[in-house]
């Protein structure tokens, strides 16, 4: 139950999206390995944790693909039965080992181990984004946000997806939509700034860049996140 209760206040942290919640969930996943040496899904937490801190320039990527890795395989090690290990797994393959093959097979085991796990989605969604699948990628962050319809990454994710395929104002009204929810979510003002910069609506970009600056510095010391974090 401790081992559980720690797993649950770390992916708690994991969803903030910010240095400090990373920071405080890697410690929570960590007690929960601690406590629990055969925690397969504690070890996936610990995964995720270290291949988003590079992602948010927490710690280098040299020193997190390493760490992330091999979390991600000891979850399956210990159940390779585990959608959010092969998710893991798969996020890995694509960002750090740039093995988009063996991604694509991980998201697409954990997708048939688990059909409601939210998380595998939204990172395919992003893989297949990235190789200009737009289609593919829109259809699996649907299927994400269906499933969390309350994640906020997960919302943000859907707008950069019609940032991806220009649909701008499809993207602001999105974007608009998680803000809504959340307005201190920086990835998501920070993306509603560049769209409203593709639409040629330059006072509201500079509002919400400036918004973004005032609140992302727990996330890059001072600096406004970058498209790469606001997608993952």
């Amino acid at each position: 139950m401790e081992a559980y209760q720690h797993y649950v206040k770390g992916r708690f942290y994991w969803n903030k999206r910010n240095a400090g919640g990373f920071k405080k969930a890697a410690e929570h996943f960590q007690s929960a390995v601690e406590k629990d040496p055969g925690y397969a899904l504690a070890y996936s937490g610990l995964a995720d944790t270290y291949a988003l801190m590079s992602d948010y320039g927490v710690i280098s990527g040299k020193e997190s693909g390493p760490k992330a890795k091999a979390a991600a395989l000891k979850a399956l090690e210990i159940d390779d039965q585990l959608a959010e290990g092969h998710t893991s797994l798969a996020y890995v393959q694509a960002t750090s080992d740039w093995n988009w093959p063996r991604a694509e097979s991980e998201y697409k085991r954990a997708i048939e181990l688990n059909p409601n796990y939210a998380t595998a989605y939204q990172w395919y969604s992003n893989g297949l984004l990235a190789r200009g699948e737009f289609e593919k990628s829109l259809a699996m962050i649907r299927r994400a946000q269906e499933l969390d319809p309350l994640s906020l990454i997960i919302g943000d994710n859907l707008g950069w997806t019609y940032y991806g395929a220009r649909q701008y104002d499809e993207a602001i009204r999105t974007f608009q939509k998680t803000v809504e929810m959340d307005p201190a979510f920086v990835p998501a003002l920070n993306d509603l700034g560049l769209a409203y910069l593709q639409k040629g609506m330059y006072a509201e970009a500079e509002r919400q860049f400036l918004r973004t600056r005032e609140l992302s510095k727990n996330i890059r010391k001072g600096k406004p996140c970058d498209p790469v974090c606001s997608v993952r």
